[in-house]
């Protein structure tokens, strides 16, 4: 397919953020599943656990899934423990929002008086975080939203900042994401909702630009932070102190998600100009583990991981626009493609997030048009 570059720095994106003619696509992943004013945080994010093991889920075995298009939702960011999804949908309009899919239900998400709707994250009880885009003057201006209950919230923002987003929301109903612009800051700054309140995350040394992409159950949050010398980096945010998680020899390295456990998985780039590989990395207890790649493939990507350490990605080629969704288990990776039928019309591309219940959402193609899928191990 053409690739769908999830990345957001992440960040976020882990957005791709592609200006058509008239409105706006976005993609994501997040699994998202799952403090003073202006000043840094103090106490709430907490760094992955150390001493924990790195292996990954339960073996693969011969599961297969069951597979089921989400309707008119072309891109996908996240499903929830209850299966709820959450991505992207082209209005009547032909303008892309955010998109809410419940048992089968596509409910379009208000952008409140903005042009266009951005769903990235879902959590429980069908709590929605995101974005609306909209103009102003000549720019386009971005303001960090949630849903709840049909209802849209603007999230606070400091006073200084003209825009922000929310990335990943956890079931304590912390919310992480960024603020840009804002006044004696360089750059986009990775920030916390909680209590009504924002609160900006520490940054490492000579940063000028931070972005927080995952925030898990206890309030562990990863992401990227970037400068002039290094680039982006992969890192974490604990109680308050920042850490690089940036693998050895790396070029450039994004967080994009954490489990309950801890455990972080991401990608990271490597090699020099013609001879250059990316490759998906699971980060547990101080340790660094490079996910397999299929054979002759150079391009791997992992996304997102649950609480049975699964992880989820796409992999393929430095340079092409074609790639293939994979699960990382049981020590394995795993084409999903060979996991469905294949007489159902289905190609996937892109493995987007995975939930607690090892339910999988992405994007792929069904008869040749770009769709997004919900695939569910047979029970």
């Amino acid at each position: 397919m053409r690739a769908l570059d999830l990345l957001f720095g992440r960040g976020m994106l882990v957005g791709a953020l592609v200006l058509l003619v008239g409105c706006v696509v976005e993609v994501k992943r997040s699994n998202m599943k799952r403090s003073s004013s202006d000043g840094e945080n103090t106490g709430q994010a907490q760094s992955p656990a150390k001493g924990s093991s790195t292996t990954l889920g339960a073996q693969p075995g011969d599961v297969r899934y069951d597979i089921i298009g989400l309707g008119l939702m072309h891109s996908v960011s996240d499903i929830s423990n209850d299966g709820d999804v959450v991505g992207q949908s082209f209005n009547q309009d032909g303008v892309s929002q955010g998109a809410y899919w419940k048992q089968g239900k596509l409910t379009y998400l208000g952008a409140g008086g903005f042009r266009i709707s951005t769903a990235r994250s879902v959590g429980v009880k069908g709590t929605v975080v995101g974005r609306v885009i909209g103009d102003s003057g000549r720019t386009l201006v971005s303001k960090a939203v949630m849903w709840r209950d049909g209802r849209l919230d603007m999230l606070p923002g400091l006073p200084t900042a003209s825009d922000s987003m929310a990335n990943s929301v956890n079931e304590l109903g912390q919310i992480v994401g960024s603020v840009d612009r804002a006044r004696g800051l360089t750059g986009r700054r990775a920030c916390l909702w909680q209590g009504g309140k924002v609160f900006m995350l520490a940054s490492l040394p000579g940063s000028i630009e931070t972005g927080a992409n995952s925030i898990n159950n206890v309030g562990q949050v990863v992401g990227v932070s970037s400068d002039n010398t290094s680039g982006e980096v992969a890192c974490s945010w604990d109680g308050g102190r920042v850490v690089s998680i940036h693998p050895a020899k790396a070029t450039k390295s994004v967080a994009m998600d954490i489990n309950d456990s801890g455990a972080v998985v991401g990608w990271f780039a490597a090699g020099t100009f013609g001879h250059r590989v990316r490759r998906a990395f699971l980060y547990q207890g101080g340790r660094h583990v490079t996910l397999e790649a299929p054979p002759a493939h150079d391009r791997t990507e992992a996304y997102s991981i649950n609480d049975s350490m699964q992880v989820v990605g796409l992999s393929g080629h430095i340079g092409s626009a074609d790639s293939t969704a994979v699960l990382w288990t049981g020590g394995q990776v795993v084409d999903l493609n060979s996991r469905v039928d294949p007489n159902a019309g289905w190609t996937l591309d892109i493995a987007a997030a995975i939930n607690d219940r090892g339910e999988i959402v992405g994007i792929g193609h069904y008869h040749g048009d770009l769709r997004a899928f919900v695939i569910r191990p047979r029970r």
